[in-house]
C-alpha cells in the first residue's frame, strides 16, 4: 500500500502539524468536516494553546503531547471551548483511550492554570471547558477504531482459550462484538476521513493536501497532485505552499511529469520546485560543512579540517540527493563528479 510516510518518515505528522499553525486551516477543518456541537463558530475566535503533559502513570519522563490544541473564545462572553486535533496515518485501536487521557490532562491543565486545584475549592468553581476532539485520518480506507470507551471493555467476559475450537472462538468473538454494540457509549471524538470525491467538493489547502496524501498508489499520488494544481482553484499563496510541501516527497521523474502536465501554472511550478531544491541543497551543504568541521577538529590539524569540510560537504550532498531527492548512486556520481563507488560507500554509512 502506497504511503508518503514510506518516502519521508513521519511526513504526514510533521506536514499537517505545520499546516495547522495557520488559523485558516483550522477554520477549514471546523467548517467543512467537524460537527461543532451546535455552536455558532462565527461567534468565536481562535487562540492556539501550547500544552505539554507528563504521563505520571507510566513514567515521569514520558511526555504526552497533543498534536494541536486551540481555544475557541466567544467574542461576546469570553467563555472558551477547547479544540483538540490529532493527525493519524494509521488506525490506532487505542485512540478512544488516548483521547480520554488527553481530555483529562487538558482539564487538569485548565484547573491548574486558573488556580482551581486545591482541596478547598468550592464545588461550583470546579468547572472545566467543553472539549471538541477530532481525529484526522490521513491513511486510506476506513477508520475502524472505536470512537467511544464502552466498546473497549468486556473482552475478559468472553475468554478465548487455546483449547477452544474454531467455531467456539468465532462464537465468543461474535458475542463480544454484540456486547460492544450494546455497551457503546457516546462518541468522545469526531473522525475526519472524507472520501476523495468529498474532498474534491471542498476547497482550501487542507483538503488539497488530504486529497494527495490519501492516494492509494504512486501513480494516483502524481495524478492527484496534477489535478490539484490544475483544477483545485487554490489562491497563489496557497498553491505555492502546496508545491513547497509536496516537492520533497517527489522523485525527479515524478517532478518532471508534473511540470510537463501542468496546464495553467507551469512557470510557477518550475520556479517553486527549483526554489525548494535549492533549499534542500543548501541544507545539505550546511550539514556537510558542520560535519566536516567536527571531523577536522577531531584530527587536530588545519589540513584535516579542510579535508573534513570537503568530505562532510560531499556526504551532506549525497544524503540529500539519496534520501530526499531519491536519486540513484549513478545519478549522484554524475551530479557531484565523483566515483560511483565513493557514493555507494557514503550511502552505506547511512544504514
Amino acid at each position: 500500500m502506497f504511503s508518503v510516510n514510506s518516502r519521508i518518515d513521519k511526513y504526514n505528522d510533521s506536514t499537517f502539524k505545520e499546516l495547522s499553525k495557520d488559523d485558516e486551516i483550522i477554520w477549514e477543518i471546523l467548517i467543512n468536516y467537524v460537527k461543532a456541537h451546535s455552536i455558532d463558530i462565527d461567534e468565536y475566535r481562535l487562540e492556539r494553546v501550547e500544552v505539554q503533559f507528563f504521563n505520571h502513570y507510566i513514567s515521569f519522563l514520558e511526555k504526552l503531547e497533543a498534536d494541536v490544541v486551540y481555544k475557541l473564545i466567544n467574542r461576546l462572553t469570553g467563555h472558551i471551548i477547547y479544540l483538540h486535533i490529532e493527525f493519524q496515518s494509521k488506525v490506532d485501536f487505542k485512540m478512544a483511550l488516548r483521547i480520554e487521557q488527553y481530555g483529562v490532562n487538558l482539564k487538569n491543565y485548565y484547573l491548574a492554570k486558573n488556580n482551581l486545584e486545591g482541596s478547598g475549592v468550592a464545588k461550583d468553581m470546579v468547572n472545566t471547558p467543553r472539549i471538541i476532539s477530532v481525529v484526522v485520518y490521513l491513511g486510506s480506507g476506513e477508520w475502524t477504531a472505536a470512537d467511544n470507551l464502552g466498546e473497549l471493555t468486556g473482552l475478559s467476559e468472553f475468554p478465548i482459550r487455546d483449547t477452544d475450537s474454531k467455531e467456539e472462538k468465532q462464537l465468543k468473538l461474535k458475542a463480544f462484538r454484540a456486547s460492544c454494540k450494546e455497551n457503546a457509549t457516546a462518541p468522545i471524538y469526531t473522525v475526519v476521513n472524507p472520501s476523495q470525491q468529498q474532498l474534491k467538493q471542498s476547497d482550501g489547502l487542507f483538503s488539497a493536501m488530504m486529497f494527495v496524501v490519501k492516494s492509494n498508489s504512486a501513480d494516483e499520488f502524481i495524478d492527484n497532485i496534477i489535478y490539484v494544481i490544475n483544477y483545485w482553484g487554490l489562491e497563489e499563496g496557497q498553491r505555492n505552499k502546496f508545491l513547497r510541501y509536496i516537492r520533497p516527497v517527489l522523485k525527479s521523474d515524478e517532478a518532471r511529469k508534473i511540470r510537463e502536465s501542468v496546464i495553467y501554472y507551469r512557470k510557477e511550478v518550475e520556479k517553486m520546485f527549483v526554489s525548494v531544491d535549492d533549499e534542500i541543497m543548501a541544507k545539505g551543504r550546511a550539514q556537510g560543512k558542520a560535519e566536516g568541521i567536527i571531523e577536522g577538529m577531531a584530527k587536530g590539524e588545519a589540513r584535516g579540517e579542510a579535508i573534513g569540510v570537503a568530505v562532510g560537504e560531499a556526504r551532506g550532498k549525497v544524503e540529500v540527493y539519496y534520501k530526499e531527492m531519491k536519486l540513484t548512486p549513478q545519478q549522484i556520481a554524475v551530479k557531484l563528479g565523483i566515483d560511483v563507488k565513493e557514493v555507494q560507500q557514503i550511502i552505506k554509512s547511512f544504514k
